[in-house]
């Protein structure tokens, strides 16, 4: 008899949309606050050519759901990168479980019953890996994942980012008397600057209702294919999955967008969701002509003043990565790491090895560049060469 029939506990998987509407009711009260992993914006990433079908497990105990990971198969690229230069990508089918998808009480007996049942299947060879997004580090969830699994399948290198977040206080200018009087002064110098310059030419639009979609959509375009992260392939882009996640955070009253607009043209953009007291900021853009002037400060700090006042905002959730104004306006960080898990196959022990002789490479040139100025001016040169089309 195994351990979960001692326990009354299940795994169950859940490979159809139809199947997932018989859960939903569950799922909605096991859900968190990271919108990710909520049932109709799970069911808009079907969209992505790239998605192939949900894979949710469902933890029950004697019928009952306790526990969820909420995943999907899908074909993506395993990069191994140096700055923003891809050193080996094999195109893989993975079962990617979501950032915010490990839903309702999942203590380290749960979480190895569902990480059994992901090894299940991989080794049913319904995928290359598994993939849980972004664990804290120092979770007992990431402990188990690296070090439960057996070697050839095992990860065996880190692979952290850091991610801030900025609890809301009452008004942005608490937010602004958190940093030094030196960088307070400096920002209200831009903010001043900005205003006089474009006086009774510079506007902030603000997108909350459904059928701003459009309107949206057509700001973003103007300013999104200037920006570096277009010339990289990740900037924000009308894209049917993106449309449908908007008009459903736009129909749940979830959705923020701010555009910024300087002699009626759209300079720079933010945008995110509203989520059970969490704003997920989205990836921003800016005109990068107009860099000097700090539009993207400007905006952002119009952004987190109209959520200061808004009544149901707590936290804003920067997202994973370095940047100056999360460091900035953060208050609170700490590291995150995606787990690989690899199948128990030849491609997958192959896949492992190669990656692992990368990683290990990649990480030992990290150490020596460090997180001062030679890591920046890396970064930069990186960056670079992406920046320069769109600057015409």
């Amino acid at each position: 008899m195994g351990k979960g029939a001692v326990s009354g506990r299940h795994v169950r998987v859940l490979r159809s949309l139809p199947e997932l509407a018989s859960v939903r009711d569950a799922w909605l009260s096991l859900q968190g606050d990271e919108i990710v992993a909520d049932p109709d914006f799970f069911q808009a990433s079907q969209l992505d050519p790239a998605v192939l079908r949900p894979h949710v497990l469902v933890l029950e105990r004697n019928g009952s759901p306790e526990a969820m990971l909420v995943a999907r198969i899908e074909e993506l690229q395993l990069k191994s990168r140096v700055g923003y230069r891809t050193l080996y990508a094999p195109t893989v089918r993975s079962i990617s479980v979501l950032n915010g998808g490990i839903l309702g009480a999942v203590d380290e007996g749960a979480f190895r019953e569902l990480l059994g049942s992901l090894r299940s299947s991989l080794a049913a060879r319904e995928a290359d890996i598994a993939v849980l997004r972004y664990l804290p580090l120092d979770s007992p969830l990431y402990r188990m994942a690296t070090a439960e699994v057996p070697f050839l399948a095992r990860q065996h290198f880190g692979d952290s980012e850091v991610r801030w977040e900025l609890e809301l206080p009452a008004s942005v200018e608490e937010i602004l008397g958190r940093s030094s009087r030196k960088t307070r002064q400096r920002l209200m110098g831009y903010m001043r600057k900005l205003e006089r310059q474009y006086e009774g030419r510079l506007a902030v639009r603000r997108y909350s209702r459904p059928e701003q979609i459009d309107d949206f959509f057509r700001d973003v375009e103007a300013v999104a294919p200037k920006t570096y992260q277009h010339a990289l392939g990740v900037a924000f882009r009308d894209t049917p999955v993106q449309r449908e996640r908007t008009r459903i955070a736009l129909d749940r009253g979830w959705f923020r967008g701010y555009v910024l607009d300087l002699d009626g043209r759209p300079c720079s953009f933010h945008y995110g969701e509203l989520y059970r007291g969490r704003f997920r900021l989205g990836r921003p853009g800016y005109d990068p002509a107009l860099a000097h002037l700090r539009v993207g400060t400007y905006l952002l700090l119009q952004a987190l003043d109209d959520l200061c006042r808004d009544g149901t905002a707590r936290v804003v959730d920067f997202g994973i990565g370095d940047a100056d104004y999360k460091e900035r306006f953060g208050t609170s960080s700490w590291r995150e790491g995606n787990v690989v898990i690899y199948a128990p196959t030849f491609r997958g022990a192959r896949i492992n090895l190669t990656r692992t002789a990368l990683e290990t490479s990649i990480g030992a040139a990290k150490r020596i560049a460090g997180d001062g100025r030679l890591a920046h001016s890396l970064k930069r040169r990186f960056r670079r060469p992406a920046q320069t089309p769109s600057a015409s």
